[in-house]
């Protein structure tokens, strides 16, 4: 499966803070901006997996803040989870 931009983020993603909610301090990060043209910056979040399955779907221009948030959060613990499977099949 291809996870796009995630396996490049997602050691970044997994050293997020462990805590609820993540901050802006936490996101907002250079790390995690893709781009930048002059007030307008754009940032990393990790929804480009797509369910070929799913029944419904919602579309919107873009996620706002707190989808963010609770994304990264969940991102985090996935990627953490991803990490030490990794690690326990060395």
């Amino acid at each position: 499966m291809d996870h796009g931009l995630f396996d490049t983020f997602a050691p970044l993603i997994a050293a997020l803070a462990d805590r609820t909610p993540l901050l802006r301090s936490d996101l907002l990060v250079p790390e995690f901006r893709l781009d930048c043209q002059g007030p307008l910056e754009m940032y990393y979040v990790p929804f480009e997996l797509i369910n070929t399955q799913a029944r419904v779907m919602l579309v919107g221009i873009t996620p706002g803040w707190t989808q963010m948030e609770r994304v990264r959060g969940r991102a985090r613990r996935a990627a953490t989870r991803r990490a030490a499977t990794r690690r326990a099949d060395w």
